[in-house]
């Protein structure tokens, strides 16, 4: 897992291709799951970056690989833009 930073055009098709990543190709099962399941949201991090430093608007929202990106929320529920729901309380 690299460190988050911007990345340039090779980076962005080394994330893509890692988000389908199986856990026989990292040593963590718990960071391919999350790869497989957030392909979307690795893609928008990855145009993110071209556009805002580190491709984070708060650096307080740091999350490796790459951070989630909300779609909607609904009082303590919010939809990533891969489709997953999770509750904040």
């Amino acid at each position: 897992m690299r460190p988050l930073a911007c990345l340039n055009a090779v980076d962005l098709e080394s994330l893509l291709s890692e988000a389908e990543m199986s856990p026989a190709r990292t040593n963590s099962k718990i960071e391919a799951e999350y790869r497989s399941r957030t392909r979307r949201s690795a893609e928008l991090y990855a145009r993110a970056c071209k556009v805002i430093p580190a491709g984070l608007t708060h650096d307080s929202r740091t999350l490796l690989p790459y951070p989630l990106y909300a779609a909607r929320a609904a009082g303590p529920r919010k939809w990533d833009v891969d489709g997953a729901m999770e509750r904040c309380c």
